[in-house]
């Protein structure tokens, strides 16, 4: 029996790299897609690479297996020829910005090695003096927000410094992972559970070693803290005024930035990190898999998702500690404020007041009915899936007697 495929060519732009003994990623860099197969299949690879004629059999697989693998590797869009029948490629779309002038080239004469060793001496220094001498200024107090009676101010100051602080910290993975491989990842704008986000659209980042990758995951940490670390020294010069109400605002939103990295239930930074050292590709849907297996008793053998399902627990009750020490204090305390601006005739702050609080209510309702209508539309698929199965297996069955 002889393969179905014979002559077959790769797209230009196709991708292959070893990841480990046991596996290799191919991919195409122009469509960001990669998979991770066995590193046996390398026979039929090379032979497609290098245009050469596809065997009736290699290491391990036959004639059947082979056929199949080049049928997926066409589903996946890999392939442009095959045996004289051309493939159109996919295209996708990029949202966000891909600041074209900042070239790796430009990248590779800041960010040498002597300036992240600088980078590391820095950061253990000053840490270490701040946390033996000014180690308060890690305190979350959620009344430092409220620098000014008027609540429109504040927020108008924690947007625009949440704005900078977060953008920092994805132009830092943009920049990484621009310094690392050259190729184009772009910022933009995205959704996490209730959250509107600003999203490091990471390209082509399967083409990186793992080294190189965990560069990427951490870069946006490291420039949390580097900048953490400027604004505790601008705390500790100023002492007081409106700079340094503005300074610890800054702090504040930096340590819940990065204590949200360690809410485990979501993809966040971490979870990359531990998901490519632990070599889990679908380690969150395995872990909530486990959790999920818990409550019917049974015991899951993948140990890695069973940990990282203790991290998900965890990062849940970091959620809802951040959310009963901050969020509803100063919901309380805001409503408090209004209320007494309110028997006080204070209608500038008032109505200042009252303002951000519908605008606030407003943006909740929308966010939450955009989660809802996203989860509504997966169930919706989840049981057409189920009706068309039952379906299926009802066209099989005998009609009953009359």
């Amino acid at each position: 029996m002889k393969n179905t495929y014979r002559n077959i060519e790769f797209f230009s732009d196709f991708f292959l790299r070893q990841e480990s003994k046991e596996t290799i990623i191919i991919g195409r860099t122009s469509i960001n897609k990669y998979i991770e197969i066995p590193y046996d299949t390398i026979g039929i690879i090379n032979d497609i690479y290098h245009q050469k004629i596809i065997l009736d059999e290699y290491d391990n697989y036959e004639v059947e297996d082979i056929d199949e693998f080049i049928r997926n590797l066409i589903e996946l869009n890999f392939i442009e020829y095959a045996d004289g029948k051309k493939f159109e490629s996919e295209t996708i779309n990029i949202d966000g910005i891909s600041f074209p002038l900042i070239t790796q080239d430009i990248l590779k004469k800041i960010f040498t090695k002597k300036f992240f060793i600088a980078l590391l001496i820095y950061l253990i220094t000053i840490y270490s003096f701040i946390i033996a001498k000014h180690s308060d200024l890690f305190n979350l107090n959620y009344k430092q927000i409220f620098f000014s009676r008027s609540l429109l101010l504040i927020t108008f100051t924690i947007t625009i410094l949440d704005f900078i602080l977060v953008f920092l910290h994805e132009f830092s993975h943009f920049m990484a992972i621009r310094l690392l491989s050259g190729e184009l990842g772009h910022v933009g704008i995205g959704r996490r559970l209730f959250y509107f986000v600003f999203q490091t659209k990471i390209d082509n980042i399967w083409i990186l070693g793992k080294t190189k990758r965990i560069i990427v995951y951490l870069s946006g940490i490291i420039c949390d803290l580097f900048i953490l670390s400027l604004l505790c020294l601008c705390s500790i010069i100023l002492k007081n005024g409106l700079l340094f109400s503005i300074t610890r605002i800054a702090e504040f939103l930096l340590i819940v930035g990065i204590l949200f990295e360690f809410k485990f239930y979501l993809k966040t930074d971490l979870y990359y990190l531990i998901s490519d050292l632990s070599n889990s590709r679908n380690l969150m849907n395995e872990s909530r898999m486990v959790l999920k297996n818990f409550f019917t008793k049974r015991k899951s053998k993948n140990i890695i998702a069973s940990i990282y399902s203790i991290l998900m627990i965890i990062g849940i009750f970091i959620e809802i500690a951040i959310v009963v020490l901050i969020g509803f204090p100063s919901f309380l305390f805001v409503l408090t404020q209004t209320i007494e601006d309110f028997m006080n005739s204070n209608w500038d702050y008032f109505f200042a007041n009252l303002l951000v609080i519908s605008l606030g209510t407003l943006e909740f309702i929308l966010i939450s009915y955009l989660f809802c209508k996203e989860k509504s539309s997966n169930l919706k698929l989840f049981f057409s899936k189920i009706l068309t199965i039952r379906k299926l297996a009802h066209i099989g069955e005998p009609h009953p007697k009359s």
